[in-house]
């Protein structure tokens, strides 16, 4: 918190978790995790996902696990939200999509956070298809 003002947390701040994660786990281990948060992912929040994650990150060293806990949450959250958004297409597939460009395409949290903006929705949906989602 900034000033002691609440805010939402910025894509570049998980995306730079899951970059430190996917360097001590790999890019496929840090992205399986993230995919199965992902499936849980729909228009109304599911308590029982926080005991899906608190089982999920048993699988991350130690170290990470608290950190982990806190950040798959808060994407589990900010996934509901993007499946909520008026007139939504693209949904939880916008956040797959950074999270795939930044943990296989080689692209930084900053370029991954930001890629979309701007691009029309479908050019956003044929990546995303792309990539088998």
């Amino acid at each position: 918190m900034k000033n002691d003002k609440k805010r939402a947390p910025l894509d570049t701040e998980y995306f730079g978790f899951l970059t430190e994660l996917a360097a001590r786990i790999g890019a496929s281990e840090t992205y399986a995790i993230f995919c199965a948060v992902w499936e849980l992912a729909e228009k109304e929040p599911d308590r029982k996902v926080a005991k899906v994650i608190d089982g999920l990150v048993t699988l991350i060293p130690t170290a990470f696990r608290e950190r982990a806990r806190l950040w798959f949450n808060i994407l589990y959250m900010g996934m509901v939200s993007e499946e909520n958004y008026p007139n939504t297409i693209l949904g939880k597939r916008i956040k797959r999509l950074g999270v795939h460009q930044l943990l296989f395409d080689g692209m930084t949290a900053e370029e991954a956070a930001n890629w979309s903006r701007d691009e029309p929705w479908r050019e956003i949906a044929d990546e995303c298809e792309q990539r088998g989602f």
